[in-house]
C-alpha cells in the first residue's frame, strides 16, 4: 500500500490533470501568493512549515504532495505554452541581443582604445599641468623674488638716507623719502613694511631741523656746493620764507656764539670751565685783563668779520640765483609795459638785504660791549690807538658794507677818548713841564733841513698825500653820531676783500689810511708843495740846520700822537687841538720866562725889547693857562687844566757874565720857539682837515693870527 501510495503521489497520472482552461486556472490560482512574493522563494522550508504542529499523516501528506505536482505541472505546462507561444519572438529577441553583444564588444573595444587615448591625454595633461605648475610656481617665486628686493631695498633706504643727511646731501635725500614711502603702500600687508612706512614719515618729519642744523653750521664756515644742497632742500620742503628767517637767527646765534667763545678761550688759563659756562658775556668782557685786551679785541674782530663774510657770501649767492631764475624767464615776463628791465628780488635776497643793518648791528654790540667793559685810559698810547684804529676799521667795515653807521661804537669811543685824552693830556703836560725844568737848552742835532715830518709820528701824515683812502669820505665827519638806527647804503663784499682784522698793525701806514679824505687838506697841502712830494716843499723853507733845543723835539712828537689819535676819531679834533695849542703856548709862556722876563725887567725896558702884541700874548697865556697858587693843593685839584710855571734848570746859569749872560741858551730857546712856530703852519692845513667841515675852531684861528704877530 505504501508502495502503491507513493508512486500514486509522486507521478499523478494524466488523467488527474485538469482538462479545461477554467480548472487549469483554478489550480493556478490555488497556488499560495507567497511563491509569487520573493525572488529565491525557499519553497521547501515553506511547505515543511506548513506542517509544523499537525500529526503527522500520510494522506493528507501525499494529498499535499498531489496538489503541490498537480499545480507544478499545471505551472510548467503554463510556462511551455508560453515559451512556445513566445518563442519566434524569443529568437528574434536572442537575435538582437547577439547583435547587440557584438556591438557591445566593439563599443568595448573602442571604449577600450579610447581609455587607452585618454590614459595617454592624461599623462600629457598632467606633464602640462606640471609644467604649468612650475612655471606658475616660477613666476610667483620671481614675483615673490621681486617683493623680496623691494622690501629689502625699502629697509636698506632707511639706511641710505641717514647717510644722506650725514653728507648734506638733502634734495637727494627728501626725494628718495618721499619715493620710497610711496612705495611702502603697495606692501602695507606686511607687517615689516609698515614699520619701514612709519619710519620714512618720521624721517620726512625730522628732515627740516636736520637741514637747520647745517645750515647753522654754513653760517660759520660757508661751504657754496653744501649751501646750494641745503637751499634746494628748502625749496623742495616749500619753506623758503621760513629758511630766510631762520638763516638771520642762525647769523644772530653764531655771531653771539663765536664771541663768547673768544672770550671763553681767553679766560680759559684763568678761570674754570664751570664758571666761564655761568658767566654772562658783559661778565667775560670784565674778567678780561687789561693786558689781553688788544689780542682779545683783534681776535674778537676777526671772528665776528669773518661771520660776517659769510653773511655776504649767501647774499651774494641768492643775488646770482635770482638772476639766473629772471634770465631762464622768457623776455616778456622779464620788462614791463615801459620796456623797463624787471629787477626782482627772491625771498632769501630780499630777507637778508633787509637783515643787513641788524646783523652788523648784532656783531657791533659784542664788539662794543668789549670796549665799554674796560677803562682804557691804563693803555699805553701805542695800544690805545689800536683799539681806536682797529675798532674805526670795524666802524668802516659796517658802514661800507652793511649800511650801518656803528652809531654805539662811536660814541663808546668818543667816551673812552675823552677820558683817555684828558689823561693823557695831563701828563704830557706834566712831561713837558718836567723837560722843560731840565732842559739845559743844548744844540739838539737834527739834520739839514729837518722838518717835524721826518718824526716818526708824524710818518703818517707823509704818506697822506698820496695814499688818501677814498673809503672814509664822510666816514668820520658826518657819520660819527648820524644814522643811529637807519639803513644806509651799502656794497657787496668782493673776493678781493681782506678781514679788517687779518693783517698785523703797523703804526705808520695803517694810520694814514684813517686821515680823513678832505679836499681842504688836500689843497692846502698841494699850494704848499711841489710836483715831487709834501716833504720836500716844507724842507725848502729851512735853508740851514735849525738850532732846536731837545724840549722843542718832544714837543713836536706829542703834537704827532695828539693828530694822530684826532685823525683815528675826528670827535675829539675840538679837545686835541686845544690841547695841541695849550702845549705851544705853555711853552712859549716858558721860554719867554726863563729867557726875557730878567731882562725886561733888569737890563732893558720893556717897550724897546718887546712889542705889545708879544706881551699881551704872554699875559692872555697866564691868564688861562699858568697856576697861580701852587702851595694850594685844592685849588690846584679845581684847576686841571692849568700848570705851575716852570723853573729854570739850576744847571744854568744866565746872570753871570762869565757865561755870557746865557746868550747860547736864550738863542737856543727863542730858535726853538721860531722853529715850532714854522712848524706849526706846516700843520696848518692838517689841523683844519681834522675839524668837521664848514666848521673853524675859534682858538686855532686866533693863535695862528697871534704867532704870525711875534
Amino acid at each position: 500500500m505504501a508502495g502503491k501510495l507513493s508512486s500514486s503521489i509522486l507521478y499523478p497520472p494524466e488523467s488527474a490533470m485538469p482538462a479545461t482552461e477554467e480548472a487549469i486556472a483554478e489550480v493556478f490560482d490555488e497556488i499560495d501568493v507567497v511563491y509569487f512574493m520573493e525572488d529565491g522563494f525557499d519553497a521547501t522550508a515553506y511547505e515543511l512549515g506548513k506542517m509544523e504542529g499537525n500529526d503527522f499523516d500520510m494522506g493528507v501528506l501525499g494529498k499535499e504532495m498531489f496538489k503541490l505536482k498537480k499545480q507544478l505541472q499545471v505551472v510548467s505546462k503554463k510556462i511551455s505554452g508560453l515559451i512556445a507561444k513566445n518563442s519566434k519572438q524569443f529568437s528574434s529577441q536572442t537575435e538582437g541581443y547577439r547583435s547587440i553583444e557584438e556591438e557591445a564588444t566593439e563599443m568595448v573595444k573602442e571604449i577600450a582604445f579610447i581609455r587607452k587615448q585618454l590614459n595617454t591625454a592624461h599623462k600629457e595633461v598632467l606633464n602640462g599641468l606640471g609644467i604649468i605648475a612650475n612655471q606658475r610656481k616660477r613666476e610667483m617665486l620671481a614675483d615673490l623674488k621681486e617683493t623680496i628686493n623691494s622690501i629689502k631695498t625699502l629697509y636698506e633706504t632707511q639706511f641710505r638716507l641717514q647717510e644722506l643727511i650725514q653728507e648734506g646731501d638733502f634734495p637727494l635725500a627728501i626725494r628718495l623719502c618721499v619715493e620710497a614711502t610711496n612705495a611702502t603702500q603697495e606692501f602695507l600687508h606686511f607687517d615689516c613694511i609698515k614699520e619701514v612706512s612709519q619710519k620714512f614719515t618720521k624721517i620726512l618729519g625730522t628732515m627740516e631741523s636736520h637741514i637747520d642744523d647745517v645750515l647753522a653750521t654754513l653760517t660759520l664756515s660757508y661751504d657754496q656746493d653744501r649751501y646750494a644742497l641745503v637751499y634746494s632742500a628748502y625749496g623742495m620742503l616749500d619753506n623758503v620764507k621760513g629758511a630766510s628767517a631762520k638763516l638771520l637767527a642762525f647769523f644772530r646765534g653764531t655771531i653771539e656764539n663765536s664771541a663768547r667763545t673768544v672770550l671763553v678761550d681767553r679766560l680759559r688759563k684763568s678761570h674754570p670751565i664751570e664758571k666761564t659756562d655761568s658767566m654772562s658775556y658783559e661778565e667775560l668782557c670784565e674778567a678780561i685783563i687789561i693786558d689781553e685786551f688788544i689780542d682779545s679785541i683783534r681776535e674778537l674782530g676777526f671772528v665776528l668779520s669773518r661771520c660776517l663774510f659769510v653773511y655776504h657770501e649767501i647774499l651774494k649767492f641768492h643775488i646770482e640765483e635770482d638772476e639766473r631764475r629772471l634770465c631762464s624767464l622768457p623776455p616778456s615776463d622779464t620788462v614791463d609795459i615801459d620796456s623797463t628791465p624787471i629787477v626782482e628780488k627772491g625771498i632769501m635776497q630780499k630777507s637778508l638785504c633787509d637783515g643787513l643793518y641788524g646783523i652788523f648791528k648784532t656783531a657791533s654790540a659784542k664788539f662794543n660791549t668789549l670796549l665799554c667793559c674796560h677803562d682804557l685810559s691804563q693803555l699805553k698810547f701805542d695800544n690805545f690807538l689800536d683799539v681806536v684804529e682797529m675798532a674805526n676799521r670795524f666802524r668802516k667795515f659796517g658802514r661800507r658794507y652793511f649800511g650801518n653807521s656803528c652809531g654805539e661804537i662811536a660814541i663808546t669811543l668818543e667816551k673812552q677818548t675823552c677820558l683817555y685824552f684828558g689823561r693823557y693830556h695831563r701828563e704830557r703836560m706834566d712831561e713837558l713841564k718836567m723837560f722843560l725844568e731840565n732842559e739845559v737848552f743844548a744844540l739838539c742835532p737834527v739834520p739839514v733841513q729837518f722838518t717835524l715830518f721826518e718824526l716818526q709820528e708824524f710818518q703818517f701824515l707823509k704818506e697822506s698825500c698820496d695814499a688818501f683812502d677814498d673809503d672814509d669820505v664822510h666816514v668820520h665827519h658826518l657819520t660819527d653820531h648820524i644814522g643811529l638806527g637807519e639803513q644806509l647804503d651799502y656794497i657787496l663784499l668782493t673776493p678781493e676783500t681782506d678781514n679788517p682784522f687779518c693783517t698785523p698793525q703797523r703804526h705808520s701806514v695803517s694810520s694814514s689810511k684813517t686821515i680823513d679824505n678832505d679836499e681842504t687838506l688836500r689843497d692846502s697841502l698841494s699850494r704848499s708843495s711841489s710836483e715831487d712830494s709834501c716833504i720836500e716843499s716844507f724842507s725848502q723853507v729851512l735853508q740851514s740846520t735849525p738850532n732846536i733845543c731837545n724840549t722843542a723835539l718832544n714837543l713836536l712828537r706829542f703834537f704827532g700822537r695828539y693828530i694822530r689819535m684826532t685823525s683815528l676819531l675826528h670827535s675829539v679834533a675840538e679837545e686835541a687841538i686845544t690841547a695841541i695849542i695849550q702845549l705851544f703856548e705853555y711853552f712859549i709862556y716858558s721860554i719867554f720866562n726863563f729867557f726875557a722876563k730878567d731882562l725886561i725887567t733888569e737890563h732893558f725896558e720893556a717897550i724897546t725889547f718887546t712889542s705889545l702884541h708879544l706881551r699881551k700874548l704872554i699875559e692872555a697865556i697866564r691868564i688861562r693857562l699858568i697856576l697861580e697858587n701852587e702851595a694850594n693843593e685844592e685849588f690846584k685839584q679845581m684847576q686841571n687844566d692849568r700848570l705851575a710855571p716852570c723853573h729854570l734848570s739850576v744847571c744854568l746859569d744866565i746872570s753871570s757874565c762869565e757865561t755870557g749872560f746865557g746868550l747860547s741858551e736864550r738863542v737856543i730857546g727863542v730858535e726853538s720857539v721860531i722853529f715850532l712856530k714854522k712848524q706849526f703852519e706846516f700843520l696848518r692845513p692838517v689841523l683844519q682837515s681834522l675839524l668837521p667841515q664848514n666848521r673853524q675852531l675859534v682858538v686855532l684861528e686866533k693863535l695862528y693870527k697871534e704867532v704870525t704877530l711875534f
